[in-house]
């Protein structure tokens, strides 16, 4: 994608953007796509899926993890808890607090005791149960839509890129709990 831009249209390529922005993601209409996790994640009925509300059981789920690990959504965020913005919002918040967690280990760690955990691993404990129950289970699907439904290059590679890195990030996660039990 930014092999193929030319500085000269810049401006044009961000209205460009922008539009499909809007067309994906805000106007529910032929190539919106919708982006929470109920909607992929709805029952199954006689063997075959259906989409789920916007407020879901995931939604709510979610929102219970985000309390459980201390997040809280801001009064200036207006999406549910189960849109993919304010889910990977979660992820950051989590990995912030893992690494502010590791140098506050350091720090305290001959006052830890060796067998408890310490606050990183929790918070790493929880980006593998997002992961596991939330992100990887539904992303894959709206990232299909995306492919299907964008004719920008951008929007395809940015979600192609973030559903390939979700994957990495858990395996990734999972491989350090095991090692770390070992």
């Amino acid at each position: 994608y930014l092999s193929a831009l030319d500085p000269d249209s810049l401006d044009v390529d961000l209205a460009e953007l922008k539009q499909e922005y809007m067309s994906l993601f805000s106007v529910p209409t032929g190539r919106y796509v919708t982006p929470f996790e109920d909607i992929y994640r709805g029952k199954t009925t006689d063997g075959k899926p259906h989409r789920g509300p916007l407020l879901g059981v995931r939604a709510i789920a979610a929102k219970q993890l985000y309390r459980e690990a201390g997040a809280e959504i801001d009064n200036i965020t207006k999406e549910l808890p189960n849109h993919i913005g304010v889910e990977l919002s979660f992820m950051r918040f989590l990995c912030e607090r893992e690494a502010a967690s590791i140098i506050d280990d350091d720090v305290n760690q001959k006052a830890a005791d060796a067998d408890s955990f310490s606050q990183a691993e929790i918070y790493r404990a929880y980006q593998i149960r997002f992961l596991g129950e939330h992100l990887t289970r539904w992303f894959p699907e709206l990232n299909e839509e995306i492919q299907n439904k964008s004719p920008h290059v951008f929007y395809r590679s940015v979600s192609n890129m973030t559903q390939t890195f979700l994957q990495q990030d858990l395996m990734m996660l999972k491989n350090q709990l095991l090692n770390s039990i070992q």
